[in-house]
């Protein structure tokens, strides 16, 4: 890792690599985390934890070990509240708290609205 800022993304779809790219080139070491064995952004990432995005006591673990400077959700609504509940445990820069992240994610009430 070289002492650089540490970045947590999750979910590895084909439109991450971008992301992967442009956090790279912003000088971050690059985690990416995904259940699958070999996602399509696997290779774009500096390291790959073969996790759910959606358990956010294992996304949490793996931000407190590589001592996450961000933890983002891109391209997936699901994983969103687990990026804005990592981030806000341990601090770190979020876009919205946890409680906000789980009712704009809830898909069911917001077509009730």
């Amino acid at each position: 890792m070289d002492n650089k800022p540490v970045a947590i993304v999750l979910g590895g779809t084909n439109p991450h690599i971008a992301l992967f790219e442009n956090l790279k080139s912003r000088g971050y070491f690059t985690v990416l985390i995904d259940y699958l064995d070999d996602p399509p952004a696997k290779k774009s990432a500096d390291e790959h934890v073969q996790v759910s995005t959606l358990n956010r006591e294992h996304v949490l673990e793996v931000a407190k070990n590589k001592n996450a400077a961000i933890v983002i959700s891109a391209c997936l609504d699901q994983p969103i509240p687990v990026a804005c509940y990592v981030s806000q445990r341990l601090g770190l820069p979020h876009i919205y708290s946890y409680e906000t992240s789980l009712f704009l994610t809830d898909k069911g009430d917001r077509k009730s609205v």
